[in-house]
């Protein structure tokens, strides 16, 4: 547990440091700067210079009192509305946010951010983008809220470079690749680390290159690809060290010290920790020194050298107990118990244990109150067992079978707990702690009993061959490698000949068909259906050589995780030969590697969530989790709508394949984040029509109404994004939209590479509204007109009867905002 802790903290400090800074004009500062802000008020015209000058006061109270902060702000963003100043009011906006974030009111923050943000990208302001962007990504952290949060980070990154302001950018581009690690992305995380490496070596930002190396290191080492870890560490820790940033110095040697106590090397692990430990003094950062002390704990808790790590495990416990960090506090006197536990003294073990339970308990981690509850179980087992007198005597009247009893009892609890976690490994841990008490006090039939639960579950966790396979992992490991390599490298080498023979086959291809062609038009369409698909052989290239990088590191990694469950499985066999529990070793391996096991897992399925809540409608994916099934539904008022690019074909030809797809991926991605904003599910694309219906799969007496509102805003992003381009002297797209609402059949299509699918008449009727509207306009059916003709909103244009292919006449409107 204090491992996994180390790049936790390590990240916190990092993201906080990177808090974007706005330096005030002038020589004041803090209170004596607003001070002389204030005194200028009175002073100041009701216009937008008073508007700046509140927004000034409000930025500078951030730090020292941000309550007045948000005063001020709100006062700034009243009158800019006021005199009609959208800049002026998405500032304002953007200091209240920041304020209340510094009064660690997130949800207050991210509203008002989210605002701001709305309007900077109203009026195209993208400096003030990349601000809001990145505190919203810093508040979604601290709400754990970490897809949030990522999105964010990412959407940073492209508006700093934008301004060019590059320290800037790099911070978007650390946070977000950090949010990568975090999340267990590693990949990702690695990827985005190495783009932040490069552009810090290509602007001269020496730290940032620093921090780069921190990242991957970091992932590179969850992947247990340790040499790439710590050659990325101490790459980090050299360039720290010329430039004499005392901080990330202290950083990168907790980094190489983790992995290299992971590996055993305890020399060089207290090396690098007793190196981190004097910048920790030097600094006065009492966090990470405890975090220091703690794993030096640690290590000689691993080499039963008991009063060494009882001293480190002290003096940690101190700063904790005085900060009020009451995890670390609980966790550091569970380790202290489990000292005490390996030197039989159960006094001190029991005492340690209630303690740690009681603070577990307060903050509700129920998976580590299973842990202590078991040692419990197994200290009570082991004074009974060693007919401890004292003990006895003081809790169980000299009756050993009593003391063993009270062992199961305990137990048993931590069973329950796990049960209902749905947790397995540890379950079987002591399932066969159960085994073996049961046996001492002599139920036999019972112990069996427990001993088959355990074995089953053990099974269930490795498979019939794993001793063969362990042993092979074992054996082969550095064999495997080098033949990975070598596979790797080949792989590589067909596909790149794959994709040069696809691309020369394309190639051909459309030379004889731009031969055959009669005119220049379909020349062009020939022109441009060639660079799509050269682009897909392209992308399908890098996908399939970055999903063989990924194979090998999975294989590499299913290895060292062999070899390690190989190891635990021998122990595991000798323990239960000689009915003996784990020692202060085993609590080390327990409290450490069990519990990054049991973060790794919640990691990867939160990932899973992610990934499955992206492709289907919550309610559905629950159903799919469930039943492991969906059925088709009937929904009786669902409001389709269906968008398309006027002319698409023509100003496409004009595009490069490259500026094609980014082009439509900026205007779908604006898309999605209207219907998340509206509630409205996006059902799919095809080409450049974009589908998506309101009123499922839960309906909403708002729904049609919503949509609407969806579809407007769709059209006034449009209308800004043509502008936007026409002032480039670049081809843009107009865009009709339609919708139609009445009754749908929703479901899953296919059992692979599945998606949510609508069917029924009102899906082809609201395709025929699209098809028959007109550009920068929102053209609705007859029953949608119905259901909002009343609504105060909206203003009708009656269109009459219009001929609809396959369909006929068919009453149609305009609709528009009042």
């Amino acid at each position: 547990m204090q491992l996994k802790k180390v790049s936790f903290l390590v990240l916190i400090v990092l993201l906080l440091y990177f808090i974007p800074v706005f330096n005030a004009q002038g020589q004041h500062t803090g209170q004596e700067l607003i001070d002389s802000l204030i005194a200028e008020l009175p002073k100041a015209a009701i216009d937008t210079n008073q508007v700046n000058l509140l927004n000034r006061i409000s930025l500078a109270y951030a730090r020292i009192d941000p309550e007045k902060g948000v005063i001020y702000g709100e006062q700034s963003a009243a009158l800019a509305s006021q005199v009609k100043w959208k800049q002026g009011k998405a500032i304002s906006l953007k200091n209240i946010g920041l304020n209340y974030y510094y009064m660690n009111a997130f949800e207050e923050a991210n509203t008002k951010l989210l605002q701001s943000l709305e309007i900077a990208e109203q009026i195209n302001l993208t400096s003030l983008i990349a601000i809001d962007a990145i505190i919203l990504g810093l508040s979604y952290e601290k709400l754990r809220q970490y897809a949030s949060s990522l999105h964010y980070y990412l959407k940073s990154i492209p508006a700093y470079k934008k301004t060019n302001a590059t320290s800037s950018a790099a911070t978007a581009l650390y946070n977000a690749s950090n949010m990568y690690d975090l999340m267990g992305r590693y990949p990702e995380a690695i990827a985005l680390a190495t783009e932040l490496y490069d552009f810090s070596v290509e602007n001269g930002l020496a730290s940032s290159q620093a921090k780069a190396c921190l990242v991957r290191g970091s992932a590179y080492n969850n992947l247990s690809n340790y040499p790439l870890a710590q050659q990325n560490n101490f790459e980090a820790l050299k360039i720290n060290e010329q430039l004499n940033n005392k901080k990330e110095i202290l950083d990168a040697h907790l980094s190489i010290a983790v992995i290299f106590q992971t590996q055993g090397d305890t020399d060089k692990a207290l090396e690098h920790y007793n190196k981190a430990l004097l910048y920790a003094e030097e600094l006065g950062a009492l966090g990470s020194k405890a975090l220091t002390l703690s794993n030096i704990g640690s290590v000689y808790d691993g080499l039963k050298d008991h009063e060494q790590a009882r001293y480190y495990y002290g003096q940690a416990l101190e700063i904790y107990v005085k900060y009020e960090d009451t995890k670390q506090e609980a966790m550091t006197v569970y380790n202290i118990g489990g000292i005490y536990m390996a030197e039989n003294n159960y006094a001190e073990a029991l005492a340690s244990f209630n303690q740690a339970l009681a603070a577990s308990q307060a903050y509700g981690d129920q998976f580590q109150e299973a842990a202590i509850i078991g040692l419990i179980g197994a200290t009570y087992h082991q004074m009974g067992l060693q007919e401890d007198s004292a003990m006895l005597s003081q809790y169980f009247n000299n009756d050993k079978i009593t003391a063993m009893e009270s062992g199961l009892m305990y137990t048993d609890s931590a069973i329950a707990i796990l049960v209902d976690l749905g947790e397995l490994k540890n379950r079987a841990f002591y399932l066969n702690q159960k085994s073996i008490i049961e046996s001492t006090l002599g139920h036999f039939d019972i112990a069996l009993e427990s001993y088959k639960k355990y074995a089953e579950i053990n099974d269930s966790l490795f498979n019939i061959e794993r001793d063969k396979k362990l042993i092979q992992a074992e054996m082969g490991y550095t064999f495997g490698k080098r033949e990975d390599s070598l596979s790797l490298e080949n792989t590589k080498q067909q596909l790149a000949l794959q994709n040069k023979i696809d691309l020369q086959k394309l190639s051909f291809e459309y030379d004889k068909k731009e031969a055959e062609a009669k005119s220049d038009r379909e020349k062009e369409q020939l022109a441009y259906e060639e660079a799509i698909k050269r682009q897909e052989i392209e992308s399908e290239y890098a996908r399939k050589q970055a999903e063989a990088e990924a194979l090998l590191y999975a294989g590499a990694l299913e290895r060292k995780q062999a070899e390690a469950l190989n190891q635990a499985e021998l122990r595991r066999q000798r323990s239960f030969r000689n009915f003996a529990l784990l020692g202060t070793a085993g609590l080390l391996i327990f409290s450490i590697i069990v519990f990054r096991q049991h973060n790794k897992v919640k990691k990867e399925k939160a990932r899973s969530e992610e990934l499955l809540l992206n492709i289907l409608p919550a309610e559905v994916a629950a159903e799919l989790k469930e039943k492991g099934r969906t059925d088709a539904k009937d929904f009786e008022m669902v409001s389709i709508l269906f968008s398309d690019f006027k002319s698409f074909t023509e100003k496409s030809a004009k595009l490069s394949a490259q500026e094609l797809v980014s082009e439509i991926h900026i205007c779908f991605e604006a898309f999605d984040g209207i219907m998340e904003k509206y509630g409205i599910e996006k059902i799919k694309t095809i080409g450049d029509s974009y589908m998506a219906a309101g009123g499922l799969p839960i309906a909403s007496n708002d729904s049609v109404k919503n949509t609407v509102l969806a579809t407007l805003e769709m059209q006034s992003f449009i209308s800004k994004r043509k502008l936007a381009m026409s002032v480039k002297g670049l081809p843009s797209f107009e865009m009709r939209v339609g919708i139609h609402t009445g009754p749908v059949v929703a479901g899953i299509v296919g059992i692979k590479k599945f998606q949510y699918d609508l069917w029924g008449d009102t899906v082809n009727t609201a395709s025929r509204m699209e098809s028959h509207g007109e550009e920068g306009r929102v053209n609705v059916s007859q029953s949608t007109y119905e259901l909002l003709k009343v609504d105060p909103d909206f203003k009708f244009e009656v269109r009459g009867k219009i001929g609809a292919k396959g369909k006929g006449e068919m009453e149609m409107y305009f609709v528009e905002r009042k």
